[in-house]
């Protein structure tokens, strides 16, 4: 996975924080934390969610 930068001058594990990847096909991706950052090798959900452009 490509590196991120974080958006909105949020802290990287603050709810609301918006973080960016630049893809090697040059495409944007952009996800909004919604949850507490709680993953854990036995829980492989992220919280971040609601990609959107």
């Amino acid at each position: 996975m490509p590196p991120s930068v974080i958006e909105d001058g949020h802290a990287p594990d603050e709810v609301g924080a918006v973080r960016r990847f630049v893809n090697p096909d040059g495409s944007v991706v952009r996800e909004r934390l919604t949850a507490f950052s709680t993953t854990t090798a036995s829980t492989p959900t992220s919280p971040w969610r609601a990609r959107f452009p």
